[in-house]
């Protein structure tokens, strides 16, 4: 099966934008039209009726798996070891000679990139929490029913 936004999307950081800005046009077309008062109420008397639900949170699902993607991009190439980021980004250039896992050196580094990372999703989940509770308030409760805003923070 094709996985369309990385089919689309090839910068980890292109992801993440594209995902809030689907998200947040998501979330202000369910506000400014009658939409969540037809997905929760309205009788189910043809097949789209009858499948509003999943029909009008595809695109809070979309958006949800481009944040997946953007979030697990990143985090992977925070990980990687920049010479091998490098020849990632330039099929031109050659592979580095492996590193042995003993060398201290290299094991410092690893860690210190892993403590920087972990700092800065701590930074991202804060954030995280911080939209969630604004959104939220702003817009209602998380529904999974219209994939909202809030459901996604969450």
């Amino acid at each position: 099966m094709i996985n369309i936004g990385q089919a689309l999307i090839r910068e980890s950081t292109h992801a993440i934008a594209y995902a809030f800005a689907i998200m947040l046009a998501h979330q202000l077309i369910l506000a400014a039209t009658p939409l969540q008062e037809y997905v929760f109420y309205a009788p189910r008397t043809d097949l789209l009726s009858a499948n509003r639900e999943g029909l009008l949170s595809l695109i809070g699902y979309f958006s949800l798996q481009l944040l997946g993607i953007g979030i697990g991009r990143y985090l992977y190439s925070e990980m990687l070891d920049p010479d091998l980021l490098d020849v990632l980004n330039d099929v031109k250039k050659p592979l580095p000679a492996q590193k042995p896992d003993t060398d201290l050196a290299y094991r410092r580094d690893v860690t210190k990139r892993e403590r920087r990372l972990l700092f800065r999703m701590c930074i991202v989940e804060a954030l995280l929490i911080a939209g969630y509770l604004l959104s939220k308030n702003v817009f209602g409760p998380p529904s999974r029913r219209l994939c909202n805003l809030p459901y996604v923070l969450y």
